[in-house]
């Protein structure tokens, strides 16, 4: 079932002591099935997110200003563009961890989280780590 849902990112991101923060809210839409999750929302660039989480992936694709696909798999490494007017920058990522708490099934509006550690590598090499928090609740 589809719901209304209000969609907080929290990323820390950088390469050894430098490291930046940020955070966004949105409000999207919320599908819980059995088999994981999904989550739509639309940003201000303008640009659609979406991101389907199982117990096995998470994949975060971007469309608009930004095109980008992104596949977290636990220990895995999985080549990505990331495509912007002004061409497209091919890497690859590194999940070094990740865990989903989904929210409860069928109860009253809940909130569930997505927590990931990353690296975005460039010829081989680990040029930045990332790690992502995503809280999602239903309205």
């Amino acid at each position: 079932m589809k719901q209304a849902a209000r969609i907080t990112l929290r990323s820390r991101f950088g390469w050894g002591e430098e490291h930046e923060e940020t955070m966004e809210q949105h409000t999207g839409s919320l599908s819980v099935s059995e088999r994981g999750l999904l989550l739509r929302y639309r940003t201000d660039e303008p640009g659609d997110v979406l991101i389907s989480a199982t117990d096995e992936r998470i994949t975060i694709r971007r469309e608009g200003a930004v095109r980008s696909s992104m596949v977290l798999c636990k220990g895995c490494t999985h080549p990505m563009a990331y495509t912007t007017a002004m061409g497209t920058l091919r890497i690859e990522v590194r999940t070094l961890d990740f865990a989903i708490r989904r929210p409860e099934r069928d109860a009253p509006p809940t909130a569930g989280e997505i927590t990931a550690r990353y690296e975005l590598l460039n010829d081989g090499e680990a040029v930045s780590s990332h790690w992502l928090h995503i809280i999602f609740e239903t309205l």
